[in-house]
């Protein structure tokens, strides 16, 4: 292969002063934290004369990786890798042109030793630019004109190494208003050793039962990965309203003659509790923070939209001690009332956590969340049935979710893109 240089002759087009970036119409703040990981604090977003608030605090929040094996060397693997260890603290020293590009700029952290002494982890932080495609285009035939924009994007990313796993985790800043929030999971998957050189051709039986023969004598192990996100929205201000929305088809007959009209269902959620729910395909559910003061010049509330990616479904039973502590996986959405103590959905001591703590602890109370301080949590999974593909070392497996203007605009917010 040639070599794919990614260079910017005339520097960076963002600034960084302090802990504060400044790009495109973005402004915002972020730290790397012992435990989370990279925290984004106070994004705003430009829109004229007029620097509005998006997110207050977006922080990973937990994460677990329940193995699905009956053997008793197994049931116990199941790892939270932000309370029992600490994604911040095991992030990677990043390498120039391969854990980012070269066009990168790069941040150290300070942590805490076991004994309370301070020391520097360098290059933990990657800031930089890429180029994703096109950003809007339209072809006139009338006139045979074209206009074309493209698209680039601002990432700040880190990469822990947890055990055998690697994790890439990245906060993404784009021109038309949204944070994108992806993860790459990479590394050695976790292994036991058989007696069988090659498989019996039936997945569920023999040595494959709860795995996959990825090498001779070498089963890798059904597992899942959740992740849970934290996101302290703050939606033109600090009083917010949660409301889910479904499609609907419109039953066919009377005024739907040929059977093709659809629209969208809009429940406001008044409590923490109302608020739980679960994806749904059939209706293509989605969520929305709104704000309860101020609408665009369409009069609809602004708001922005939590848009899901890849998810799954936990298959660890309800009675499993990996459930009981990792409630979090009980719902892929979660709305709380602000808690300035409130951070992490498993809870804050997951070591002594016996179950029940975090998320379903704290909406015990229901407590409003109409027109007040909303945090929203969302939690997604990734269900890891072994291919022989992934050994020795995994590709990497990307999946995430993306939070993007719905109504927080009244038009295109990237129509002042300049072409070049």
């Amino acid at each position: 292969m040639k070599p794919l240089r990614i260079i910017q002759p005339e520097g960076r087009s963002f600034t960084v002063k302090g802990q504060e970036v400044r790009w495109q119409k973005w402004r915002f703040r972020f730290a790397m934290h012992p435990r989370e990981g990279v925290v984004i604090h106070n994004a705003r977003y430009r829109d004229g004369d007029k620097v509005r608030s998006v997110l207050y605090r977006g922080s990973l929040s937990e994460m677990v990786v329940p193995y699905g094996d009956i053997d008793r060397n197994w049931v116990w693997r199941n790892a939270f890798d932000l309370g029992e260890y600490g994604v911040g603290r095991l992030a990677d020293s990043l390498e120039v042109g391969l854990d980012a590009p070269e066009n990168a700029a790069f941040f150290d952290s300070t942590f805490a030793d076991d004994f309370g002494k301070p020391y520097v982890q360098p290059r933990t932080i990657a800031i930089y630019e890429r180029d994703v495609g096109i950003l809007w285009k339209h072809f006139d035939f009338e006139t045979q004109h074209s206009e074309t924009r493209r698209e680039r994007q601002l990432v700040v990313k880190f990469v822990a190494t947890i055990g055998n796993y690697d994790y890439g985790i990245s906060w993404v800043f784009t021109q038309t208003g949204a944070i994108l929030v992806e993860t790459e999971l990479t590394g050695i998957m976790l292994a036991k050793g058989v007696a069988a050189e090659r498989s019996m051709g039936k997945s569920g039986e023999g040595p494959e039962r709860f795995g996959r023969l990825v090498n001779a004598n070498t089963v890798a192990v059904n597992h899942q990965h959740f992740f849970n996100f934290r996101l302290d929205l703050d939606v033109d201000g600090t009083t917010n309203t949660v409301v889910e929305v479904n499609n609907r088809s419109l039953p066919s007959g009377g005024e739907n003659l040929f059977g093709n009209a659809f629209f969208l269902e809009e429940r406001r959620r008044k409590t923490e509790q109302e608020a739980s729910s679960m994806l749904n395909m059939a209706t293509q559910r989605f969520w929305r923070v709104i704000s309860s003061r101020e609408k665009n010049a369409l009069g609809h509330p602004t708001a922005y939209q939590l848009v899901a990616g890849h998810n799954a479904i936990p298959f660890f039973s309800p009675g499993a001690e990996v459930r009981k502590r990792a409630r979090f996986t009980d719902h892929h959405f979660w709305a709380t009332r602000y808690r300035l103590e409130e951070t992490n959905a498993a809870g804050y001591f997951v070591n002594q956590n016996t179950g029940g703590d975090g998320l379903p602890k704290w909406i015990a109370d229901n407590e409003p969340i109409d027109d007040e301080d909303v945090v929203i949590w969302y939690t997604f999974g990734v269900t890891h049935n072994p291919r022989p593909e992934e050994w020795p070392v995994m590709p990497s497996h990307r999946a995430g979710f993306l939070l993007q203007p719905d109504g927080f605009f009244a038009r295109n917010p990237a129509l002042d893109v300049p072409a070049k």
